[in-house]
């Protein structure tokens, strides 16, 4: 499998391959995690990362994946409003949607806010191990705590 190609369904949803998902299990991202890399800018940027001056300039030292294994709680909320043009009484209504994810371990609570598509490929109230980056508070990768490693 290329190290470009998501690593299932919820690597598709949350960006992540093989290789980002073990270097997240030994506790550090790799570059194009830390860079944002969608997967098809992998694919064009991946030569450029291994030139020496971009390596030096990246440094060898990896960003902290922090770990944590909790049960999976789910929130959506929606709003509507409605945005006035002028006095005629015309405007625009727009639905305004927050989703968020919640990992409840038994020390912590981790709450985080992500897109459609990240929301829906986690089931709810089961428990999985997910690996996030403290720095910039988002999701790098996820697995159920009991796959194979």
């Amino acid at each position: 499998m290329s190290n470009h190609e998501p690593y299932g369904l919820l690597g598709k949803a949350f960006y992540y391959t093989r290789d980002d998902l073990n270097a997240n299990r030994a506790g550090m991202m790799t570059i194009a995690q830390e860079l944002e890399f969608k997967f098809w800018e992998r694919k064009l940027y991946s030569g450029l990362l291994t030139v020496v001056p971009f390596k030096w300039f990246l440094g060898e030292k990896r960003r902290e994946a922090i770990q944590i294994t909790g049960k999976v709680k789910k929130y959506f909320s929606s709003r509507v409003i409605f945005i006035e043009h002028g006095r005629s009484g015309g405007g625009t209504q727009l639905t305004l949607e927050k989703r968020s994810l919640e990992f409840i371990t038994p020390n912590e609570t981790v709450t985080f806010y992500v897109n459609d598509k990240q929301y829906n490929s986690l089931p709810e109230n089961i428990e999985m191990t997910l690996y996030y980056d403290k720095m910039d508070y988002r999701i790098l990768s996820v697995e159920p705590p009991y796959a194979e490693k």
